[in-house]
């Protein structure tokens, strides 16, 4: 089963306010800044909470599907685009923050998990937040995925950041590992 087909009728009211729920120390995190860049937003829940607190969000994946399916969702996210997350199309701190959650995990190769972060922090001004599966958390339905725990996280990120921490909350399906890289030691 592909991305798409999982989470095709997983767009109701019902998993809105859940995905709010259960992410909130992602959301408290971007609360500060004025505009954020969703790389790899799928559904585009947090993306669209973050807009409709009157945030600039531009929301972003490579599926068209889970683009059109969010835009007529979604409410509050205007801003939608198909990006590629190792490359992205903007100027160098074009955004007060990037956000992801669940993206670095189906990477392999931790140098591109490194390359997407990279990208990440080059078009942000303050800060980066990833939110990654723990390796116990629960759940594989979307074919092999790469996690790290948090001592593993950390190794990766002091290879390339100065300013960053790592923090995590439990779910349902287990724990979640919160990436968060700020500029200004770097």
């Amino acid at each position: 089963m592909n991305f798409e087909e999982f989470y095709y009728d997983k767009f109701t009211l019902l998993h809105y306010r859940s995905e709010i729920i259960v992410r909130w120390k992602e959301v408290e995190k971007l609360l500060p800044y004025r505009s954020v860049l969703g790389i790899g937003s799928g559904r585009a829940f947090i993306e669209d909470y973050l807009a409709s607190l009157g945030k600039e969000v531009i929301a972003s994946d490579i599926s068209q599907v889970m683009k059109d399916k969010a835009l007529k969702f979604n409410k509050n996210l205007k801003d939608y685009q198909i990006i590629d997350c190792r490359s992205l199309p903007f100027v160098d701190n074009s955004f007060e923050a990037c956000y992801s959650q669940g993206l670095l995990e189906h990477f392999e190769d931790i140098e591109e998990q490194l390359r997407i972060l990279k990208e990440a922090y080059r078009v942000s001004s303050r800060a980066i937040v990833f939110a990654v599966p723990a390796p116990e958390y629960d759940f594989a339905g979307l074919g092999n995925e790469f996690r790290h725990s948090k001592i593993k996280w950390h190794n990766i990120l002091s290879r390339e950041f100065k300013n960053f921490s790592i923090d995590s909350y439990w779910e349902k399906l287990g724990e979640v590992i919160i990436l968060e890289i700020n500029k200004g030691g770097n």
